[in-house]
């Protein structure tokens, strides 16, 4: 596998999706199998976005921090040896997503958005989508928290969009499944090898 831009035969491969998909247990599998992984910053953009009914005052107050959150993505990635399989629990990509959705613009988040851009549509190998399970997104049925549900179903679906129509990969769909079918789905498809994983749904 080589990267968009860059010469070598390492595999770095995105897990990316809504809250409660299993993206970090998929992570932690590989990790158990010796790989490196790029731990979620931007998780915090989703947990303040379901926790809350998102009106334009708090969209402005969440937006205020996703440019330091995304230059964090950044440096993260940029920690890791580019010649080495990486698997990234989130990326660069979400946090530019959620830039995009949440955040007003002033001009320099615009030329930062565009350097993100740059940079997003270029450093990843293969992109997976992984399915929210049904059951697994922790909202009770009172108002608030049937808008935040529905708000973390808009926010996984928007994602896989923004990857394949915005930075131009072309995405894998991984469907609800035990999480030895879903690491076997990304080991075929990135070209790593597939961890031993224990008996478990999610």
């Amino acid at each position: 596998m080589v990267r968009k831009n860059h010469d070598y035969d390492s595999s770095w491969a995105v897990l990316t999706g809504g809250s409660m998909s299993g993206k970090t247990s998929i992570a932690n599998t590989f990790a158990t199998g010796g790989y490196s992984i790029a731990p979620e910053i931007a998780e915090n953009y989703v947990d303040h976005a379901t926790s809350h009914g998102i009106d334009k005052k708090q969209a402005q107050q969440y937006g205020g921090r996703t440019g330091q959150i995304a230059l964090g993505d950044m440096a993260t990635e940029g920690s890791f040896p580019e010649d080495e399989d990486l698997v990234l629990d989130r990326s660069t990509g979400d946090a530019l997503f959620f830039m995009k959705k949440f955040q007003d613009k002033g001009e320099g988040d615009s030329i930062l958005m565009d350097t993100m851009y740059d940079y997003a549509r270029n450093q990843y190998d293969t992109v997976f989508h992984v399915s929210q399970i049904e059951g697994q997104i922790g909202f009770e049925d009172d108002g608030t928290r049937t808008k935040n549900r529905e708000l973390a179903r808009e926010i996984h679906h928007e994602l896989g969009e923004f990857y394949s129509e915005e930075l131009d990969y072309d995405v894998i769909e991984v469907p609800p499944a035990p999480i030895g079918e879903r690491t076997q789905i990304i080991a075929e498809s990135s070209g790593l090898e597939k961890p031993e994983t224990v008996s478990r749904f999610f």
